[in-house]
C-alpha cells in the first residue's frame, strides 16, 4: 500500500511536530509514504530573486523538520499519459468552482485512478475537494467509484494518531494546542468547542469522528 501525501497536510503535520506519528498511525512504514516534488520548492527558504518564502513567516522553523523526514519517505514520479491527461481535464472542470485550487489532490487522484500494479491512498488536508466528488453528477460515476475509500483527511489522520495515545490522550491534545493545531482553522474550532471536555478521550474522539460525516464513501474505514 502506498500513501500519497498532499503538500499542505505535510506542512500542517510538521507544524504539529507529529511527522513521526504518520506511519505508526497508519500501521505502515515511512518508505511507503510518498510526497510530490512540489514540496521541495514550496518549503525552500527563499523564493525567486532572494525573496523570503512567506510560508516561513507563517510556519517558521517547523518547516525545517520536513527535510530529514522526506529523506525517509519516497518521492512520487510525475508521469502522465493520454488516459491521465483526460482525467485531469475532467477533474479540473469539476474543480472550476474553486478556481482550480485543488491541483495537488487532482494529480494524486489521477495516480490512484490509473495505477496498474499499485494500490494507493491519498492523504489530504482539504475536504473541499472531497465535497466536490460527493456532489459530482452521474457523469463522474467512474471517477467516484474509482476513488471510493481512497482518502484520509487531516481530521481522520489526527483521529488515528489519537488512538495511539488513548492512555495519555491529554498529552497528545496539549501537543496539538502548543503547536496551534497545525494552524488548521477547523481543528481549532473543534477543540475550542470541546473546551473542558478535552479531558475525556471519548469526547475528543467523537468530535473528530463527527467531522467525517458525509464523506464516508470516499474515506478509508475507521477501525
Amino acid at each position: 500500500m502506498r500513501y500519497l501525501i498532499d503538500t499542505d497536510i505535510l506542512i500542517k503535520i510538521a507544524h504539529c511536530n507529529l511527522l513521526g506519528q504518520i506511519a505508526p498511525a497508519l500501521n505502515t512504514k515511512e518508505k511507503d509514504l510518498f510526497y510530490t516534488v512540489e514540496i521541495i520548492t514550496k518549503i525552500s527558504p527563499l523564493k525567486e530573486q532572494g525573496v523570503i518564502n512567506p510560508l516561513y513567516k507563517e510556519y517558521g522553523a517547523s518547516l525545517l523538520r520536513l527535510e530529514p523526514f522526506l529523506k525517509k519517505c519516497s518521492r512520487l514520479d510525475n508521469k502522465s499519459n493520454k488516459e491521465s491527461l483526460g482525467l485531469i481535464s475532467r477533474l479540473k472542470k469539476l474543480d472550476q468552482s474553486t478556481k482550480n485550487k485543488n491541483n495537488g489532490e487532482i494529480w494524486l487522484s489521477v495516480i490512484c485512478l490509473t495505477e496498474k500494479n499499485e494500490e494507493s491512498l491519498i492523504i489530504t488536508g482539504d475536504k473541499e475537494y472531497i465535497q466536490l466528488l460527493v456532489n459530482a453528477n452521474d457523469s463522474y460515476s467512474d471517477i467516484k467509484d474509482g476513488l471510493q475509500n481512497r482518502f484520509i483527511t487531516f481530521e481522520l489522520l489526527i483521529l488515528k494518531m489519537l488512538q495511539l495515545h488513548k492512555d495519555k490522550h491529554m498529552d497528545f491534545v496539549k501537543q496539538l494546542k502548543d503547536n496551534d493545531y497545525g494552524k488548521d482553522k477547523n481543528l481549532k474550532i473543534i477543540f475550542r468547542e470541546l473546551g473542558n471536555r478535552c479531558a475525556y478521550y471519548d469526547a475528543v474522539f467523537d468530535a473528530l469522528k463527527g467531522q467525517l460525516k458525509g464523506f464516508e464513501r470516499f474515506l478509508i474505514p475507521l477501525v
